[in-house]
């Protein structure tokens, strides 16, 4: 009996691994489906956030008032009054007024500033924002909004928080004469992807010079990564394709790694899932190996005590039986 008791045992464990290994392969398949239909509707909402970002830097890059007030030099109050009303009403008619989470700040090279968000300060000097690297980038690529990740923002709201900065040079007659600013907390930039996340899975979003702007896992930040080399590798493969999906077994586990180019933008987003653990999370899997293992267990040696005690008698007789024939 415990032979068979054994062979049902082994015979149980071996289909309940054969099941979960082809429940696993379905997963991945039907997760890995449903992720890049999620990555179109996250390629949707960047792509209209960064449009809304790049007409608002156009309009107030190209605006005479604008341009007025970065360059006019009068001792006329009246005058100056009504140039400074001109330009706020010409950055107030603009999307800005749509998003809570960005603030404007214009900065010119006369030395002459304003922010749009009157409930923030800057922190900083005038001459510090204009040193920027995302300041120089803008005035090589004029006409261009250009984007860099900072550790700290220039305002008193943002002074401890990780920023996303995108940048234009605003140029009259062929002469760059100052800056418009679009920054966000980092942290909002993660909510155009934050319902992605599943699991076991990271994103990357870079910008237009491959570099990370924001992501769920801070190790991608740190310059010389190692699996931060990987992604652009992949990236790289991914180049000629808007959408690219591969699957690798690394160390052992099975990796999905999901590209997207956002159109009109040269932003990407990488992700990257772990399928295996994602199984094994979404169905609580080893608790319930567990659990399941334990019963089977326990199950089988109340079976084996019963067997045993129903023989218990018919063993004790032919005990006797052989007995009396000797």
């Amino acid at each position: 009996s415990a032979c068979v008791l054994a062979g049902v045992m082994i015979l149980a464990v071996g289909l309940s691994y054969m099941n979960i290994h082809s429940s696993q392969r379905i997963f991945s398949d039907m997760f890995s489906d449903s992720q890049e239909k999620i990555f179109g509707q996250i390629e949707e909402r960047f792509y209209r956030f960064y449009n809304d970002l790049a007409e608002i830097s156009q309009e107030v890059a190209g605006g005479s008032a604008v341009k007025d007030y970065l360059t006019a030099e009068t001792a006329d109050p009246v005058m100056e009054q009504g140039i400074v009303y001109q330009m706020q009403q010409q950055v107030a008619d603009t999307k800005i007024q749509k998003y809570d989470n960005v603030t404007l700040l214009l900065a010119g090279i006369n030395e002459r500033s304003y922010m749009y968000r009157r409930t923030d300060l800057i922190r900083m000097k005038l001459s510090d924002i204009l040193a920027y690297p995302v300041t120089a980038k803008a005035r090589e690529n004029p006409g261009r909004l250009v984007c860099k990740y900072m550790e700290a923002g220039f305002t008193t709201t943002m002074e401890k928080q990780p920023v996303v900065t995108f940048c234009r040079a605003i140029a009259d007659h062929g002469r760059t004469i100052g800056y418009i600013y679009l920054v966000l907390k980092e942290s909002e930039m993660r909510n155009f992807y934050d319902y992605f996340l599943a699991g076991k899975s990271d994103i990357v979003v870079f910008n237009q010079e491959n570099e990370v702007i924001s992501t769920n896992n801070e190790r991608y930040f740190l310059p010389g990564d190692e699996q931060l080399s990987h992604l652009l590798d992949i990236m790289a493969k991914a180049e000629k394709s808007r959408i690219y999906r591969t699957r690798r077994q690394e160390d052992g586990e099975q990796i999905n790694y999901l590209v997207q180019q956002f159109r009109n933008t040269d932003f990407v987003i990488v992700g990257t899932v772990n399928v295996q653990r994602t199984f094994y999370e979404a169905y609580n899997l080893t608790k319930n190996i567990v659990t399941a293992m334990a019963a089977a267990g326990g199950i089988i040696v109340l079976v084996f005590v019963f067997v045993r005690r129903q023989t218990l008698p018919v063993n004790r007789l032919v005990s006797s039986m052989r007995e009396q024939e000797r």
